[in-house]
């Protein structure tokens, strides 16, 4: 069994709902900012969620020699040809969370609600001793006209789950991670760490 890893993000958010999941099975998780390991901004220059992930997991392991878990995800919107995808993160020129959500909600201006349809993804790239695996994540939902909801980050307040009737931003913590890609694509993992000795 695992008894170390790393979390190859330097998002704080990514990071919090990573160690969420991963504290079930491992104790002693390290962040980045604990090993005062910095990525290098060109590690995710690859057209794909995959390439990206395993490419900061890659670089992590390669330092430490040590377990590390990467994620790479995105939210795809069908009406502008699943963008901005793999540029989530840096959407808007200025890559905040508020230019990012608020370029999209202009691209979107004029559309109605059923055409808002989008998706979150989440790639997993878990690099151990036994190899390199991944791990996949989905969630479906609309984005609405305008923010609703503080809690979360990045584009959570303005992406809708028709189910729940909420926007990710006005879920609890564990509401969200009942739901999300990110949790999805991490009870994956949880549950392959656990069953196959610990890949």
């Amino acid at each position: 069994m695992i008894d170390n890893m790393i979390i190859a993000t330097q998002n704080a958010g990514k990071a919090k709902e990573i160690r969420y999941i991963a504290g079930k099975k491992i104790k002693n998780i390290q962040t980045l900012d604990q090993l005062g390991i910095i990525l290098p901004e060109n590690l995710e220059a690859f057209p794909d969620y995959q390439s990206n992930a395993m490419a900061k997991a890659q670089y992590v392991f390669n330092k430490t020699g040590i377990p590390v878990l990467a994620d790479d995800s995105g939210l795809e919107v069908d009406a502008l040809g699943s963008k901005p995808g793999i540029h989530s993160a840096r959407y808007a020129p200025e890559g905040s969370d508020l230019a990012n959500r608020n370029l999209l909600l202009d691209r979107l201006k004029g559309l109605c609600l059923e055409d808002r349809k989008a998706s979150f993804v989440c790639i997993l790239c878990w690099i151990c001793p036994l190899g390199i695996y991944f791990f996949e994540g989905r969630s479906h939902g609309l984005i609405l006209e305008r923010a609703i909801g503080e809690k979360g980050f990045g584009y959570d307040p303005i992406f809708f789950d028709p189910n729940l009737k909420k926007t990710y931003a006005e879920l609890s913590f564990e509401e969200k991670m009942e739901v999300s890609h990110r949790g999805k694509a991490l009870e994956k993992w949880i549950d392959s760490i656990s069953t196959e000795g610990g890949i």
